[in-house]
């Protein structure tokens, strides 16, 4: 695996030299970033590398391909008519979605087929994890739902996003993703971890999936998450990885295993590049270290 730092710089090296052309491609639309700069630098450009050399041809061949594969492989059901008509958007804003104030963390990659199904990816390069939720930093909790430390200072809420009136622990309870009822310190929640303390970005991309496809929580799959990660980075795809531990917690919040996670790795999509993407492919080879194709 490639040192950190040099994948960083070469993350800043990259979103330099396509952020001129982002704005054309885009339409001059204005995109948000993440907050930092570790994410700026490492998965959020290699997003776009990726994302917008598709858009600016209107070739998403090799993205769908994957996706198809991946679904396929895992034996889900449900069927996701991912083609021409499909709408891709790179970074999507949700603040209204989870009722955020400002401007929220984007969606990485958003995708809504003719049929109204949704796919939200969010691309992995060099983060340790899923990102974590800002409250305990900002001193609002101890990074525990629940924590009878901080019922009294929140108005007697279990979270403090609840107070504020962030519809996560509602939108997650109507869709199986968050338990209310496991509350810090109780027989279902002895490590006293809140879960959007460790899948934050995962459970968020979710909630936005399930809630803009229409999702009935009694019927059909219609909103799905993808995990696009970079098949050197161990922390999702090696032994006891993220992605594995997220899939572990959501089958003992709902009981089962769920048709609605997803992993795939960013190489094999690259790998696929055909047509007009052919010649893209030497610049993640000298850029990334991605294998020679």
């Amino acid at each position: 695996m490639m040192n950190n730092d040099t994948k960083l710089e070469l993350g800043q090296l990259e979103f330099s030299c396509h952020l001129a052309e982002s704005r054309s491609i885009l339409g001059g639309m204005r995109v948000t970033s993440h907050d930092y700069i570790g994410h700026m630098a490492s998965s959020q450009a290699l997003c776009w590398n990726v994302a917008l050399p598709m858009k600016k041809h209107d070739n998403f061949v090799s993205l769908f391909e994957v996706l198809n594969d991946s679904l396929r492989e895992s034996g889900a059901r449900m069927k996701f008519d991912f083609g021409v008509e499909t709408a891709v958007v790179l970074e999507l804003n949700v603040a209204r979605d989870l009722r955020e104030r400002g401007t929220a963390t984007s969606i990485d990659l958003y995708l809504r087929t003719a049929q109204g199904k949704v796919c939200t990816i969010e691309f992995k390069f060099t983060e340790p994890d899923f990102g974590q939720c800002r409250q305990p930093r900002q001193g609002n909790c101890d990074g525990s739902y629940g924590s009878p430390n901080y019922l009294l200072k929140n108005n007697g809420y279990l979270c403090y996003l609840s107070k504020v009136g962030r519809r996560y622990w509602h939108i997650g309870a109507q869709y199986g993703l968050l338990d209310p009822t496991r509350v810090a310190g109780s027989q279902a929640d002895p490590v006293q971890q809140c879960p959007l303390n460790v899948f934050y970005q995962a459970l968020r991309n979710l909630m936005v999936a399930k809630k803009r496809s229409g999702e009935d929580p009694d019927g059909e799959v219609r909103g799905i998450f993808v995990l696009a990660a970079d098949q050197r980075n161990s922390a999702f795809w090696g032994p006891e990885n993220h992605f594995d531990h997220l899939r572990k917690y959501l089958k003992e919040v709902r009981g089962e295993e769920g048709p609605d996670l997803f992993r795939i790795a960013i190489q094999d999509i690259v790998d696929r590049f055909s047509g007009t993407l052919t010649n893209y492919k030497e610049f993640f080879t000298v850029k990334y270290g991605f294998p020679s194709m």
